[in-house]
């Protein structure tokens, strides 16, 4: 269902002429029978959006690793700007999500804004200044172990910088959050505080069998949610999910107060 969501989007955004040639006449004339694999396509996409592009009018765009030192008058050769980790949080935190005026930095999931009070004597918030990464961390919302796996180290460094899924988060909860999945939940609250102020709201669920996490939204600020299924007839859990249950309880012991 998903891939044939995400096939649809794209066929919405080729129809557009001003991406028909961004896109290339293989992903345009892609066929999903010939290539049922989910990869191929990934790795097409990939391609489009890291490597450079030769453009030229009224033609598809030419996919290539690095420009030529060579082209015709009519020809450009573009690309996406990669930074490497380091120069992507610099730009995460001295320049995007820094609150000049304040010089503070909200955090994505429990929406807490970082002075430099909240790190004494570490490097916190500042123009083109990385805090100390122990306080506040980079979140990679897509995590790195989902990354898609290639033996090309430039599509690798691409994607580690990229800052489309990058964001400021809390140390802890960048560690809490691991590489769960994004989900809903329902079920029985719990708060999450900084500084005794509520940030999030937390629900257990005991309806599926693997953890999820969900970030805050303005007015719904959920944080982590955890799921378990007790296997019928037996009380012993699998591994994932006794570190589901062994998550839950760590944080309720460091961070939750029932309501």
């Amino acid at each position: 269902m998903l891939f044939a969501s995400t096939f649809l989007l794209l066929n919405l955004l080729v129809r557009l002429n001003t991406l028909e040639a961004y896109y290339t006449k293989d992903l345009l004339s892609w066929n999903e029978t010939q290539h049922p694999e989910n990869t191929e396509l990934l790795e097409l996409l990939m391609k489009i959006i890291s490597l450079k592009h030769i453009q030229e009018r009224n033609a598809f765009d030419e996919i290539v690793k690095n420009c030529p030192d060579q082209l015709k008058e009519t020809q450009t050769c573009e690309g996406q700007i990669s930074l490497d980790y380091a120069e992507a949080r610099r730009h995460l935190f001295g320049q995007i999500y820094l609150d000049r005026k304040k010089l503070s930095i909200r955090d994505i999931y429990a929406l807490h804004d970082f002075t430099q009070a909240d790190f004494g004597s570490k490097p916190g918030p500042g123009i083109n200044q990385i805090p100390f990464h122990e306080i506040l961390n980079t979140e990679h919302t897509w995590p790195q172990s989902k990354f898609l796996k290639t033996g090309d180290g430039e599509i690798i460094r691409f994607q580690k910088g990229d800052l489309h899924h990058l964001f400021p988060a809390a140390n802890d909860l960048n560690s809490y959050r691991g590489n769960y999945p994004f989900g809903e939940t329902n079920g029985s609250l719990a708060q999450y505080k900084i500084n005794n102020e509520l940030r999030a709201k937390i629900k257990p669920i005991q309806d599926s069998h693997e953890c999820v996490w969900f970030p805050p939204a303005p007015n719904q600020k959920y944080l982590r949610y955890w799921k378990f299924q007790q296997q019928q007839g037996s009380r012993r859990l699998p591994a994932n999910r006794k570190q589901c249950l062994f998550a839950q309880q760590y944080f309720d012991r460091r961070h939750l107060e029932r309501v």
